[in-house]
This record gives C-alpha cells, sequence and structure tokens, in this order.
C-alpha cells in the first residue's frame, strides 16, 4: 500500500506490480496461516473458527468503504474524475497502509500456535484401590475383565488425529476435487461480485439505493461466513457443500430473469443478499473440507495450493471477459456463473466425508475413487496399532 503511493503516478504497469501482485501476495501467504493457527486451539470448532476468521475478510469492505468513500470523495461527487476526488487518491494509500501496518502488528503480537500438554494425572491410593475393588466385585472371571480394560484403554486413548504430508496430499484425488471446486467457483464469486451492482443500474437510476445494497450485502456476507461454519461443524463438509452449489446455481439461474418482473426493486435486494450469503459459504466450506480430510498439521500449506485455485482462476476470466462487451448480456452472465456452480458441485460429489451426514445417496460416488485413496504414512510410523487396514475399515464402517 505505501509503495503503491509512488507508483499510482508512474504508470498502469508499475502500479499493477505493488497494488495487485504484492498486494495479492501479502493477503494470500499468510491468509490460509491464520486459519490453521487459529482453529489449532478448537480443534472440536475447526469450521467456526475459520468461518469467524473469514467472516473478519469478509467484513473489511463493509468498514473500509465508508472510509475510503469519506477519504476520497467526501462531497459525494458524482464525477469521479473531477480533480477534487483523484488528487485524494495518493494519500488514501498512505492512510490506509498505515492503518493495515498496525493491525497486523497487533495481530502478530497476539498469534501464538497451540502447543498442547501431554501431561499424565496419576491417580491416588484411594481411587487406586476403590477401582481395584470395584473390579473384583464386577468381573467374575479374567475374560470379562480383560474386555473391560481393552475398551477403556481405548476410550482413555482415542485414536490420535492424524495429518497428510503436503506430498500425499497432492496424491490425494480429494486435493484435487478441491482445488478445481475452488477454482470454478472462483469464477461464480467474481462475475456476481463485478456485475451485480452494474446489473441493478441497468433497470434501477437510484445510485443511493443500489450502493446501500451493495454496502448491506456485506452483512450478510460476514453472517453467511459464521453460519456455514456451524454447519460444516454440525454435518460436515460434503453435505453442506453440496447444497451450497445446487442452491446457489439455483440463485444464479434466476437472477436475470426477475428484472422483468415490476417488482424488480424489491426483489433485487432479496436475491442479492442470499447470493452473498452462498459466496460466504464457498470460502468457509473449502478450508474446512481441507482440515477434515488432510488433518490439522499441514493444513496452512494444503490450504494455501487450494487457494491458489483463485489466481488462475481470475486471470483466465479476466482474459475471456475481456474480449466481450458483457453489458446488458445479464442472461448469459448469470447462466455462465450457474453452469460455473454446478461443475463445482460435480466435483463435490467424489470428495470422501466419513464422518458426514445424509451422504447415503452420493457414497457410491466417493467410493469411484477409493483404489486411489491411501492412509497418510504418519498413520503406521507413529501408531503402529492403527494401520492401513484398520483405516479402511473405519472407512467401510461409517458409509
Amino acid at each position: 500500500m505505501f509503495l503503491s503511493r509512488l507508483t499510482v503516478d508512474h504508470g498502469m504497469g508499475p502500479f499493477i506490480v505493488t497494488y495487485c501482485i504484492m498486494f495479492g501476495f501479502g493477503i494470500g501467504l499468510p491468509y490460509s496461516v491464520f486459519l490453521s493457527v487459529a482453529s489449532s486451539w478448537f480443534p472440536e470448532h475447526r469450521s467456526i473458527i475459520v468461518g469467524l476468521i473469514a467472516a473478519g475478510y469478509g467484513l473489511g469492505a463493509l468498514v473500509f468503504t465508508p472510509i475510503q468513500t469519506a477519504l476520497i470523495n467526501p462531497n459525494n461527487n458524482p464525477n469521479f474524475s473531477d480533480p477534487d476526488v483523484t488528487s485524494r487518491v495518493p494519500n488514501a494509500f498512505l492512510i490506509f497502509g498505515g492503518i493495515i501496518l498496525g493491525m497486523q502488528i497487533i495481530g502478530l503480537l497476539i498469534s501464538r500456535e497451540y502447543k498442547p500438554d501431554n501431561v499424565k494425572i496419576p491417580l491416588d491410593d484411594s481411587e487406586i484401590n476403590s477401582s481395584a475393588t470395584h473390579a473384583d466385585e464386577t468381573f467374575e472371571d479374567d475374560s470379562s475383565y480383560d474386555s473391560y480394560l481393552e475398551k477403556t484403554m481405548k476410550a482413555a486413548n482415542p485414536k490420535p488425529v492424524v495429518s497428510y504430508t503436503v506430498l500425499e496430499a497432492l496424491k490425494c484425488p480429494d486435493f484435487y476435487f478441491i482445488w478445481f471446486a475452488m477454482l470454478f467457483g472462483v469464477v461464480t464469486v467474481t462475475l456476481q461480485s463485478s456485475t451485480f451492482k452494474s446489473y441493478g443500474k441497468w433497470y434501477i437510476s437510484d445510485d443511493q439505493y443500489l450502493s446501500a445494497i451493495a454496502t448491506t450485502s456485506s452483512a450478510f456476507n460476514f453472517i453467511g461466513r459464521i453460519t456455514w461454519g456451524i454447519i460444516s461443524d454440525r454435518f460436515s463438509f460434503k453435505c453442506p457443500m453440496n447444497i451450497l452449489y445446487i442452491s446457489w446455481a439455483i440463485m444464479q439461474a434466476t437472477f436475470p430473469f426477475i428484472s422483468q418482473s415490476s417488482a424488480f426493486k424489491a426483489l433485487y435486494p432479496i436475491w442479492v443478499f442470499i447470493l452473498y450469503f452462498q459466496l460466504a459459504g464457498h470460502y468457509v466450506l473449502a478450508p474446512a473440507t481441507a482440515g477434515r480430510i488432510f488433518g490439522p498439521r499441514y493444513l496452512s500449506t494444503i490450504y494455501g495450493l487450494i487457494f491458489f485455485a483463485n489466481a488462475p482462476g481470475t486471470l483466465i476470466l479476466s482474459a475471456v471477459v475481456s474480449q466481450f462487451n458483457i453489458d446488458g448480456k445479464w442472461v448469459d452472465v448469470y447462466l455462465s456463473c450457474m453452469a460455473a456452480c454446478l461443475v463445482s458441485f460435480c466435483f463435490s460429489l467424489f470428495l470422501k466425508d466419513v464422518n458426514g451426514t445424509c451422504m447415503a445417496p452420493t457414497q457410491f460416488i466417493a467410493k469411484l475413487c477409493d483404489p486411489c485413496r491411501h492412509p497418510p504414512s504418519a498413520m503406521n510410523e507413529e501408531n503402529s496399532d492403527y494401520s492401513e487396514d484398520i483405516w479402511n475399515e473405519d472407512l467401510s464402517s461409517k458409509e
């Protein structure tokens, strides 16, 4: 942001380097790291934590857009090329750069990775004697006591959470299913975010009304990220992901046709708010899915690779859109969004979710890729009692 204050006066090329490329790396590289660090403190509620962090990411527009307007165009000048407006832009980079730097310093100072303490609390003599007496009175033979002891040990020492290494994740088909779902999802995100206001302007001449809708949509984006996190913690990832992409496709397909209604001005904000609520789920369920499938240990790197799908998706879409004038072609635009959602839905059908609910209708599709799925090597190296055979048995028992 600070460098953009200099490059904004030296042409589009240098400005793209500082504001787009460098700024993009600055956002993208630590994003997955913070997701991993924060969720490590709440292993039973990882999806909610991911949703809260993603909500902060989505809340940025709601908080900073009014500040940006107050700094650059405080007089609400409709002519954005007016020198009174453009002259304020360079210094705005310095102000926002200072705000971001201060928030980053605070965030880095309070961030700390969770390190569990492996402390065993010994029983005192009275508890040991009580347990022994209870065992003598309860079990009539050694076999029944051995069975009880085995069950007790399993309950006291549950199977540890295992994690895929980055290389193992790259060999797993689920990695590519998530990656391509993210790739086609970003097509929908980009088209929706860049055209919804233009679509509204095509039929509604009230700019303040449209700006209020755009600002309020950020609130639905914020609420949606928390809500989808809670849903994922409750129902795992596959069922919510399937529902998300299908419902998102339906809303995209119907969006361009509500303009034919006399109640368009009332229907438009309803569709926009729902679309942004659904958009929020895309950025919550992807890291939640990666965490549940590949484990928490290398999540920051693995999800960073998955998040990289945003780059080619955005570049390809920009290259295609630049060849056409899409203004007014709203049916084509939003049917393309619908198609992208359906492609993401198809990829999500192949994901393996052993803890999910409502998955019976789609599990036979996930089974098609079972020959390519293998347990992480750490499962056999660090936990000899939890072998590949037991891993496969667990998968079968939960289907």
